[in-house]
């Protein structure tokens, strides 16, 4: 899923509505997703690391 359509799922809240309750929140789960994005990145790399004939040669990634 593109940043774009997340921003569009989100509903636009007016100003006043907005707590600092619901802001730790959002914040809380862009931190949440953003780490199990770089697991699964590092998972990966592991992977391609232990599939490798010679794991002291570079690895390319596309």
């Amino acid at each position: 899923m593109k940043n774009f359509d997340i921003m569009k799922k989100i509903p636009k809240l007016p100003l006043p509505e907005i707590y600092g309750g619901d802001i730790r929140i959002v914040l809380t789960l862009a931190t949440v997703l953003a780490t199990t994005h770089m697991v699964n990145r590092i998972e990966k790399v592991a992977r391609a690391l232990d599939k490798m004939d010679h794991p002291d040669a570079p690895v390319i990634f596309k």
